[in-house]
C-alpha cells in the first residue's frame, strides 16, 4: 500500500478485525469457564483465532509497515530508557 492516507486505513481497519477476534477467543475462554462449549472446542476455537490473526498479521500489517515504519506502533518495553536506575 504506498499510499500513506490508503495505509493508515488498512491498518486502523485490520486493527479493528484484529481487536474483534482477539475478544472473540476471551469470550470463549468465559463459554468454556460456565461450561457452556467444550475444552476441545475452546482448544480447536483458539488455534484457529491464532492462525487467522498469524495471517492477517503477515499479510496485511507486515507490508503496510515495511513501506510506511512509523505507522508500526511503539513496542511499550522496546525502548531503552535513558534515565539512570
Amino acid at each position: 500500500m504506498k499510499n500513506r492516507e490508503a495505509a493508515v486505513s488498512v491498518k486502523q481497519s485490520v486493527l479493528m478485525v484484529v481487536r474483534e477476534l482477539s475478544s472473540s477467543a476471551g469470550y470463549i475462554y468465559e463459554y468454556e469457564a460456565e461450561g457452556k462449549v467444550t475444552k476441545e472446542d475452546s482448544e480447536e476455537y483458539m488455534e484457529k483465532v491464532q492462525v487467522a490473526l498469524d495471517y492477517i498479521i503477515s499479510e496485511f500489517l507486515e507490508p503496510v509497515y515495511a513501506l510506511h515504519p512509523d505507522l508500526r506502533p511503539k513496542c511499550c518495553g522496546c525502548e531503552k530508557s535513558n534515565e539512570p536506575e
